[in-house]
């Protein structure tokens, strides 16, 4: 497929020569292949439409578990790269949530978020905060 392709052509070799490359390496080098993916997805690659959706599926089943054992509310706020980046993925899990869940993910790390509640709860003006936080933020990335 091609995502085999785009796999191949980010390892720079095959995945054969390169199995024990993949084995050896933290979780996080498996994690860096989702763009590989999600290319694929765009262009219409059944095994990562397969990928997704499972993905999905699963993310959906923990939101919802979660759900029903914590008394939380139905609005969900999910952070990570993959919701945030990935084409439509966040889209994707929403559709397979219960009705009554919103997921949410925020264009702001979440740190941004427990600056403003730390200037409501300090009665403390948010707005010089939401004016530069971004600006200094990205510069420290």
């Amino acid at each position: 497929t091609l995502l085999t392709e785009l796999v191949e052509e980010r390892l720079g070799g095959t995945v054969w020569e390169n199995i024990q490359k993949i084995y050896r390496e933290d979780p996080s080098y498996l994690a860096s292949f989702a763009p590989c993916v999600f290319r694929a997805y765009e262009k219409g690659d059944s095994v990562a439409s397969k990928i997704l959706e499972h993905n999905a599926d699963c993310l959906a089943e923990l939101i919802s578990c979660a759900s029903r054992q914590c008394d939380c509310g139905d609005y969900v706020v999910a952070s990570g790269s993959i919701l945030k980046n990935g084409v439509g993925f966040s889209q994707l899990v929403q559709t397979k949530l219960p009705e009554k869940l919103i997921l949410d993910v925020p264009k702001y790390p979440p740190v941004y978020g427990a600056c403003v509640m730390c200037c409501h709860l300090c009665s403390i003006d948010p707005q010089p905060l939401k004016e530069n936080f971004l600006f200094y933020y990205e510069s420290y990335e």
